[in-house]
């Protein structure tokens, strides 16, 4: 295959994953030309996940294989990295919480898990307007951001006032 950015220039250096189901997998990265190879897979059928810097993490859940020789291109999107703070009023981190974000139709959703700092990041996401949601004890509290925004601070209520 071929991993590609929007303007059709190959995409060097991503990393390509491959598997079977939620059974056997194999990893690679394209190279200077944006071109990979997964030889170890033999199924009809894989799930194809494309990560690199800068652009949208790419998910195919099902890619069908004509033969051993299938070839097919990828085009990724070109996205950004989102960080999410949650303090509380005197200025302190929590960690304690769940953070997610989702496009404004709700076609798609992430989640992030806390980060030794304290903050949550996500992966590249589209540049797209988002709404990034943090459920803190029993509270939720979401936020829409812009598409070129790509950090969030939320300030909650000190717990027990």
């Amino acid at each position: 295959g071929r991993v590609v950015d929007p303007d059709g220039r190959s995409v060097a250096g991503a990393e390509v994953s491959a598997g079977i189901g939620s059974g056997e997998s194999a990893q690679t990265r394209t190279d200077s030309a944006g071109r990979f190879l997964m030889e170890s897979l033999s199924a009809e059928e894989l799930w194809l996940k494309v990560e690199s810097p800068h652009f949208a993490r790419h998910f195919t859940s099902r890619v069908a294989l004509h033969d051993a020789t299938t070839e097919f291109e990828i085009r990724l999107e070109r996205g950004r990295i989102i960080v999410v703070e949650i303090v509380d009023e005197s200025g302190a981190l929590l960690r304690d919480a769940r953070v997610s974000a989702s496009t404004l139709d709700g076609a798609h959703h992430w989640t992030a898990d806390a980060q030794p700092s304290g903050q949550f990041r996500f992966r590249p996401l589209p540049l797209a307007p988002l709404r990034v949601a943090a459920k803190v004890h029993v509270r939720t509290y979401t936020r829409e951001i812009g598409d070129h925004e790509e950090s969030v601070r939320f300030v909650v209520p000190t717990p027990g006032q």
